[in-house]
């Protein structure tokens, strides 16, 4: 008895093997595609690559549609299909179906305060030290399976306009690292 109750829990606890498989990327696609020429017959649609289409509506706007994001909520919840489709469709003729150019009387400047500016240049700086331990690394990486490599390297230079010094980055095509440089 013992047995037969083990097997019918491991029974009712298999996972997904008698499940139906889900999409790869391509056949997500495939199926993108054939949702969008079933309900939108006046849309052109050409692949790019898989999750990548370039869609061309009827009054003449071309967009790109990246499915990434409809693939990652597919992947969440395989079992709905053909509502995330509907749902991402949507999304897409709408943008194509937009014809609206940008009304520069709802462009409204926005006032940042020095304290912002000073938080923009400490991320800057992060960001940059970060980028520049990055391209050490793949110079020393580098060195150690070839003679050299070429990275582009930005430097600071200073300046001065109107009495007071600035620096501006300046970027050089190239720099060569070999076994003699970290």
């Amino acid at each position: 008895m013992t047995r037969l109750i083990a097997l019918l829990i491991f029974i009712l606890a298999m996972p997904a093997p008698l499940q139906a498989r889900t999409l790869t990327p391509a056949e997500f696609t495939d199926a993108y595609v054939d949702a969008v020429v079933a309900t939108q017959p006046s849309f052109s649609v050409v692949r790019k690559d898989p999750l990548r289409l370039s869609i061309k509506a009827p009054n003449g706007r071309t967009v790109t549609a990246l499915l990434d994001n409809a693939y990652h909520d597919y992947m969440a919840d395989p079992g709905q299909l053909e509502a995330i489709l509907r749902k991402y469709i949507a999304f897409m003729v709408e943008t194509a179906g937009r014809t609206d150019a940008i009304d520069p009387a709802r462009i409204v400047p926005v006032v940042k305060d020095r304290q912002w500016l000073i938080e923009m240049q400490k991320a800057a700086a992060q960001q940059h030290s970060s980028t520049a331990a990055a391209e050490s690394e793949i110079c020393t990486r580098a060195s150690m399976t070839s003679s050299s490599c070429s990275m582009p390297r930005t430097t600071r230079r200073a300046f001065t306009t109107s009495g007071r010094t600035r620096s501006r980055a300046f970027t050089s095509r190239a720099r060569s690292c070999g076994p003699w440089r970290s």
